[in-house]
């Protein structure tokens, strides 16, 4: 599914096409690529802001998968390697944490790694929707509060 998402493609559509083809010359059946499709289309965390999809049990299970890739030690080295890459602060106490409301909120606002923490990645476990996609989240965002915890110790930072 990253491969059509905004951080990665200006060109959805021609990314879904490029998919299809993929999909197709690997003999997957047609009602097979399309629960594929619509499950890469539908199970990002930025297009669930405003309107929650409902996902086929594999989608939930994928989804799941995906927002533990976000949490535990993993998450914590993917949020500071993507927002190094992207050119985002770790910190900075004059930027604060925005209650995200819409995609566009989430896409276009100034934050900063750890706000980033607090906007989104603490909030996952309570999206997940299989039991042992919420336990292994629990666990996880365990791990990231006390980082986060940690990082505060280390910085005098104020928890947010």
């Amino acid at each position: 599914h990253d491969t059509i998402d905004e951080k990665v493609t200006t060109d959805k559509k021609n990314r879904l096409r490029e998919i299809r083809i993929l999909l197709s010359h690997e003999n997957i059946t047609t009602p097979a690529r399309e629960d594929i499709l619509d499950i890469i289309q539908h199970m990002s965390y930025a297009d669930n802001i405003e309107h929650h999809y409902q996902l086929s049990n594999e989608g939930k299970c994928v989804q799941d998968a995906d927002r533990l890739d976000a949490l535990g030690a993993i998450g914590i080295a993917r949020a500071f390697a993507y927002d190094g890459h992207a050119g985002q602060e770790i910190y900075d106490p004059k930027i604060s944490v925005k209650e995200i409301k819409t995609h566009d909120d989430y896409r276009h606002h100034k934050s900063t790694t750890i706000n980033h923490f607090y906007e989104k990645l603490l909030k996952l476990a309570s999206s997940m929707n299989t039991r042992t996609g919420k336990q292994e989240a629990i666990r996880r965002t365990k791990y990231m509060r006390d980082f986060l915890s940690e990082f505060q110790m280390e910085t005098d930072v104020k928890d947010e």
